[in-house]
């Protein structure tokens, strides 16, 4: 660990910032398109469905892809896509243009997300895997920080064509920047050459003012790389299925946050019953403002977790941050004041982003690295098929019916999220990422696969 990473790592982590940016952008623009397009409450949910129906396949698409052809491509095709599809959404010029560009920006985002932390895994000595993972995810908290800025600042002065140019001008940055990325020696070393992996070693070698260990580079080519039947043999079964139902609650609590937010603040605590035939063009500066500071819970949440998911293990953290995030989701189904309902908001919206923190850490250390990528990929769209779900319920239940109906809908998701929790046994704090398969009959520990 040296300048190597600390400079690559700045662009790799930048990639947080523009998926979450883009994520962002269209649940604070939604009111200006809904005037703009006029928009029904099931029209409003297709535009969300189709960014989270892009993302499914871009999340096993990169699984896949960064397995056979690298993770290095992945994240430069994820990245150009995202630029290419913000920006066109930005010029759109009817409601279905609309939904084909938001499809690719989720594609995009899909062929990021882990993508660049698994790049960021196996570029990472043990002891800060977990530092340089967190560090993707404070910029993710600063992206969304940034849109509900950017709205706040230019949405009602400017309009939303703007926000959305405000937003693409850094992923434009990121992109280009992420040309410059070497790829990532351990899986050099799986694909069989050595030669590029040595040359990659001998760079960070160098860069860090470190000299390489004597001796010739060996490792287990693997010809058969991102087989998604492998996640689901009898050593990883059981943790693959716990970890698609985690990340599955928690999508649908998330991405519910983040659709829901600015209407619910906009209607006001507890005035939330009955339908709605709001076609204003804008929300208030208050609502805007708001926003903000909920969004700003990620930034604050964030390090804590992550240092503390350093010292003291990653299950139980993931433990406490589920339990943490399912004991305020009940709590908002209350109406207990407006002291417990903002905290609970910021809470929940801090505690959920820390689960999926402690997940990026902790699902790469599980695979090796010949299906690392593919495994994850399969597991990460399980997140985004929460937020498929999510899209179809926040505007027709949450905004047209009852939020008190949503409220209890997230509190279970919550619940079952957090019991399920209990049921992974694998500690991985301080492993060696493994590369290639085990001998037969050795076991990794734990009840459920993955090292002990």
């Amino acid at each position: 660990m040296g300048k190597y990473q600390a400079s690559r790592f700045i662009v790799i982590a930048g990639s947080g910032f523009t998926q979450s940016a883009a994520m962002t952008l269209p649940t604070i623009i939604m009111v200006a398109l809904t005037c703009k397009f006029d928009l029904t409450l099931f029209q409003r949910s297709l535009i969300l469905v189709a960014l989270y129906v892009g993302n499914v396949p871009g999340d096993i698409v990169a699984g896949m892809l960064s397995d056979r052809i690298g993770r290095k491509p992945c994240q430069i095709m994820g990245q150009w896509l995202l630029v290419a599809a913000v920006a066109g959404s930005a010029i759109s010029w009817n409601y279905y243009v609309t939904l084909f560009f938001y499809f690719f920006v989720g594609f995009g985002i899909g062929m990021l997300t882990f993508t660049v932390i698994i790049l960021i895994s196996e570029l990472s000595p043990p002891h800060f895997r977990s530092s340089g993972i967190t560090l993707f995810y404070i910029f993710w908290a600063f992206g969304t920080f940034y849109t509900a800025l950017a709205a706040w600042i230019l949405l009602n002065s400017s309009g939303w064509q703007l926000v959305t140019m405000a937003v693409a001008l850094p992923l434009l940055i990121v992109a280009v920047a992420s040309i410059f990325i070497d790829e990532s020696p351990k899986y050099l070393c799986t694909s069989g050459d050595l030669t590029k992996a040595e040359e990659v070693l001998s760079k960070m070698a160098e860069c860090n003012g470190k000299v390489l260990p004597s001796g010739t580079l060996i490792a287990t080519a693997e010809s058969d790389r991102g087989q998604v039947s492998e996640m689901f043999n009898e050593k990883y079964r059981k943790t693959s299925i716990l970890l698609c139902t985690i990340f599955f609650t928690s999508g649908l609590i998330l991405y519910s946050a983040y659709s829901m937010l600015p209407y619910l603040l906009q209607k006001g605590y507890c005035d939330i019953e009955g339908g709605t035939s709001n076609k204003s063009c804008t929300f208030d500066v208050k609502t805007l403002k708001e926003t903000t500071i909920v969004t700003a819970s990620e930034i604050v949440m964030i390090p804590i977790f992550a240092f503390l998911c350093e010292k003291l293990g990653r299950l139980p953290i993931l433990r406490v941050a589920a339990s943490v995030v399912a004991v305020v989701s009940t709590l908002i189904i209350f109406c207990l004041g407006q002291v417990v309902f903002y905290v609970s908001l910021f809470i929940q919206r801090g505690g959920v982003q820390s689960i999926f923190l402690v997940l990026y850490i902790y699902t790469p250390e599980i695979y090796p690295t010949y299906i690392r990528g593919s495994s994850c990929g399969i597991i990460l769209s399980w997140m985004t098929i929460g937020g498929v779900v999510s899209s179809i319920i926040v505007y027709p239940i949450g905004v047209g019916i009852s939020f008190k109906i949503l409220f209890i809908i997230l509190a279970v998701a919550g619940i079952v999220g957090a019991v399920t929790t209990f049921f992974l046994k694998s500690e991985t704090v301080g492993i060696q990422l493994r590369d290639s398969r085990e001998p037969e009959g050795s076991g990794e520990g734990g009840n459920d696969g993955g090292p002990s």
